[in-house]
C-alpha cells in the first residue's frame, strides 16, 4: 500500500507543563480536516526530565470531535491510544502514536497524564512538553 505524502508536524498549544499525575489537559489549537479529509493522525509527544512512577506510567491520548452544536468539544472522548512510558529512569522522554483514525472535520487533541508524577515544568519561559502532530490517507 502506498501513503499520501503527509501533511508538516504542527505543534498544538497544549498546557503540558507541570501537569499533575491524573490530569487532563485540552488542546487549544482546532485541527481542521474537512477539506483534506485525512483518514490518520500521528502525535510525536516529546516530554521534560521527569522522573515517572512505577510500572504502568503512560500517556492516554484522545480526539475530541466538534459537537453537532458546531462550537463544543467533549471534555474527554474515549482514548485514541495509551502511550506506554517505558522507562522510569529520570531524563526526557520521546513517544509516538501513530495510524490513530480521524473524524472528518474539526477536532481537537488532549491528553492525560497517568505516569504516577508531575511531567516537567517550564524552565527559563521555554516550554518543557511539546506535542505536534501530521496528518496522511492511503495513496
Amino acid at each position: 500500500m502506498a501513503w499520501t505524502s503527509p501533511s508538516a508536524w504542527t505543534p498544538v498549544s497544549i498546557a503540558l507543563d507541570g501537569l499533575a499525575d491524573t490530569s487532563s489537559a485540552v488542546g487549544t489549537t482546532v485541527i481542521n480536516n474537512g477539506t483534506a479529509k485525512d483518514l490518520y493522525l500521528d502525535l510525536s509527544l516529546r516530554l521534560g526530565s521527569f522522573t515517572p512512577g512505577g510500572g504502568g506510567a503512560a500517556i492516554e491520548l484522545h480526539v475530541l470531535p466538534l459537537q453537532d452544536d458546531g462550537a463544543s468539544y467533549p471534555d474527554l472522548a474515549r482514548a485514541r491510544d495509551v502511550v506506554p512510558i517505558l522507562s522510569t529512569a529520570a531524563g526526557p522522554k520521546n513517544l509516538a502514536s501513530t495510524l490513530l483514525l480521524i473524524p472528518p472535520g474539526t477536532f481537537k487533541v488532549a491528553a492525560v497524564n497517568r505516569s504516577g508524577a508531575p511531567l516537567a515544568g517550564a524552565a527559563g519561559g521555554t516550554t518543557a512538553n511539546i506535542l505536534a502532530y501530521r496528518t496522511y490517507s492511503p495513496g
